[in-house]
């Protein structure tokens, strides 16, 4: 533990997918890392012979190294999770839409007004007449936010990640969040930036969920960012 910066271990270890109990950890690279930072790869091995590859990034401090940050190889983002039973009606228009690689924002069919999020009456002039019409997937970065701690088992090993709520031009400046890619290890947001949509598949099946990508920014440097495999 003295390897850790002293505020952010239990963090750090809480938020890797590690075997348990580990059997054995071999280093297998060891490279630079981003400004002074150095980075070493290791391999996590179980009493099974699973075993879980994970990069720990070390920094100068008080005249010697300490890990800043750990995670996971291939770096993943987490999955969405859905009630049992399927969408609730009020959104299913939306979710449906996205499994067929399209974005769907909720419309008043009387005043013309974008709604965002669902609900069963129109905000402005009440009516009950709501649809979902397409529009285009980009827009601009109003908020965002990282995450470090999982806050669910099934988080582990997929932190840290950025939530992005970006503001829809074409769809009357109502604002959609989904998680940016790729990892906040190869790209850092700011306000107002630019944003496509992409649709990646995940879980079994035909679904596909939403992720924003700055525009014009290249993928992942461990070159994981989307689809159903490693870079989910």
């Amino acid at each position: 533990m003295a390897d850790f910066l002293p505020d952010r271990w239990q963090q750090i270890l809480a938020s890797l997918d590690l075997p348990i109990p580990v059997t054995d950890v071999v280093v297998t690279a060891v490279r630079p890392g981003a400004g002074f930072s150095v980075e070493t790869l290791l391999r996590w091995t179980g009493p099974d012979g699973g075993a879980r590859d994970v990069r720990l990034r070390w920094v100068p401090y008080e005249g010697s190294w300490r890990v800043q940050q750990a995670r996971n190889l291939p770096a993943r983002l987490p999955d969405p999770v859905f009630p049992e039973g399927g969408y609730p009606p009020v959104e299913a228009g939306h979710w449906v839409a996205m499994n067929q690689g399209e974005l769907r924002v909720q419309r008043c069919s009387a005043c013309r007004t974008w709604i965002w999020g669902p609900r069963h009456l129109c905000p402005r002039c009440r009516s009950f007449e709501l649809g979902y019409a397409p529009v285009a997937a980009e827009g601009l970065i109003f908020a965002w936010t990282r995450t470090v701690q999982p806050f669910e088992p099934s988080m582990a090993g997929r932190v840290p990640f950025v939530v992005a709520l970006v503001e829809l031009p074409q769809a009357g400046g109502v604002r959609v969040a989904a998680l940016l890619e790729p990892t906040p290890d190869a790209v850092t947001p700011a306000i107002g930036d630019p944003v496509d949509g992409h649709f990646v598949p995940f879980g079994a099946g035909d679904r596909k969920i939403l992720r924003w990508r700055l525009s014009g920014r290249p993928g992942d440097a461990d070159g994981q960012t989307g689809g159903d495999h490693d870079g989910q």
